[in-house]
């Protein structure tokens, strides 16, 4: 992908005044605006930036998951470009809308991206320990190197050189207002890409090399190793 940057702003974590910080992008003038905030700032940096006109003027893109909508209500703005490592809307699969429904009677709202990963990963774990026959750590990861686990995300591939679960990062844009949810957020349209594991993180190769430079770079038994 060919782009150029044309600005980059560091605003304080907490930061209650980013005036200046959006003066500075929109005198930029960019056609698109990558926000690595998430939460709270997440959040302020939106109602911010919405009554500053930025959403107007350049297609934001930033991790507007379900919490962060969720908290915006009806502030949220629309069309603008958020990731998600499980957006529940753009699951069609009877596993995810069974949980689904069952999570809404439980708790009268919907899943975020936490509760599905973390159901999921509790999934995984007793897969590991069904097929392990045991409750040993070592056993259970053994069991779990390099395998197929089914989970309301469907089968989920664990690669064995670091036990890292292949899951897509999915981009989708943000619904406008129509009064018909059921979600007090406004959530994605229901359309969304999801980006390739393989293409967004770290080879295994490239996760073994970090791993010797961090291994040389931090000092062992008190010794500071720096040059």
């Amino acid at each position: 992908m060919n782009y150029t940057l044309v600005k980059q702003e560091f605003q304080p974590l907490g930061a209650t005044d980013i005036s200046s910080y959006l003066a500075a992008i929109e005198s930029a003038q960019p056609q698109y605006v990558f926000n690595a905030q998430f939460g709270g700032d997440l959040v302020a940096f939106t109602k911010q930036a919405a009554s500053y006109g930025l959403f107007a003027k350049t297609t934001v893109t930033t991790m507007y998951d379900y919490s962060v909508l969720q908290t915006l209500g009806s502030a949220a703005p629309a069309g603008a470009i958020g990731f998600d490592r499980a957006p529940y809307r753009t699951f069609t699969d009877s596993a995810m809308q069974s949980f689904v429904t069952e999570f809404r009677a439980k708790y009268g709202d919907a899943p975020s991206e936490w509760a599905i990963l973390g159901y999921a990963a509790v999934q995984q774990w007793a897969w590991g320990v069904q097929h392990a026959k045991s409750l040993s750590g070592d056993a259970v990861s053994a069991a779990l190197s390099g395998a197929a686990v089914p989970t309301i995300l469907g089968d989920q591939q664990i690669r064995s050189c670091d036990h890292q679960t292949e899951l897509p990062e999915y981009v989708g844009t943000v619904a406008a207002q129509t009064g018909s949810s059921k979600d007090p957020a406004r959530p994605w349209n229901a359309t969304a890409f999801a980006a390739p594991f393989d293409q967004i993180d770290y080879t295994c190769a490239q996760t073994q090399a970090l791993r010797k430079y961090v291994a040389a770079a931090v000092p062992r038994n008190g010794a500071d190793r720096r040059a």
